[in-house]
C-alpha cells in the first residue's frame, strides 16, 4: 500500500474515531444533564413543599396572632391598682375575674387564673377552694406591684389562684393572711 493511501486511511479512521468519541462524550454529557435535571426537579419539588409548609405555618401564626389580639381586647382593666405587668383581666360580672399572666415580653403565656373578691383574713381564705393562696389588695399605695402582695388584716382585695403553664415561669408569692376574728372565750362569747 502506498504511503498516501495509508495516510488517507489513517485520517479517515481518525475522523471516524473522533466522531464516535464525540458521540460517546456527547451521550455521557447528555446522560449527566438528564440526571442533573432530574435532581434539580426533585430539589425544586422539595423546596416547593418546604415553601408550602412555611406558608401553612405563617397562616397558623397569623391565626394565633388574631386569637391573641382577641384575648388582649377581651381581657382589659385590672381590678387591682397598680396593675401587675403581663396580667390581663376579664370581669365575670359577679366581682370575680379570670386572668392570664405572660412573660415580660408578652411572648409566652405563663399562667391562667381566677381572682375572687375577699378580705385579707385567714378566715376568708379558709372559705375558698384550695389553691387561692395569693392576695392583692384593690388599692395598694405602693408603685411596685410586687410590694402589693398581702396587705393589712381585713383589707379588701382579691384572692388569686394561678395555674402555671410554663414550668420555668416564676410562681407567685404565697400569702399568709392574718386572723381577723375577735378573740373569743371558751364559751364562744367575744372577749372585751
Amino acid at each position: 500500500m502506498k504511503p498516501q493511501t495509508i495516510l488517507i486511511l489513517f485520517c479517515v479512521t481518525a475522523l471516524v474515531l473522533s466522531s464516535c468519541t464525540k458521540q460517546l462524550i456527547t451521550q455521557e454529557a447528555l446522560d449527566q444533564l438528564k440526571a442533573d435535571k432530574a435532581s434539580a426537579e426533585t430539589k425544586n419539588t422539595d423546596l416547593q413543599k418546604q415553601a408550602d409548609d412555611l406558608k401553612d405555618q405563617l397562616g397558623d401564626i397569623k391565626g394565633k396572632a388574631h386569637l391573641w389580639d382577641q384575648l388582649m381586647t377581651a381581657y382589659s382593666a385590672s381590678p387591682v391598682k397598680p396593675t401587675e405587668p403581663g396580667h390581663k383581666w376579664a370581669d365575670l360580672g359577679d366581682g370575680s375575674y379570670l386572668f392570664f399572666a405572660t412573660d415580660s415580653e408578652m411572648d409566652d403565656l405563663d399562667a391562667i387564673g381566677i381572682a375572687l373578691p375577699g378580705k385579707f383574713c385567714k378566715e376568708d381564705q379558709e372559705q375558698l377552694p384550695p389553691g387561692f393562696n395569693h392576695f392583692h389588695p384593690k388599692n395598694c399605695m405602693e408603685t411596685d406591684p410586687a410590694k402589693c402582695m398581702g396587705g393589712q388584716g381585713g383589707e379588701e382585695g382579691y384572692w388569686m389562684m394561678h395555674i402555671m403553664l410554663e414550668s420555668d415561669a416564676e410562681k407567685p408569692h404565697m400569702t399568709d393572711a392574718p386572723s381577723c376574728a375577735e378573740d373569743t372565750a371558751a364559751d364562744g362569747q367575744a372577749v372585751q
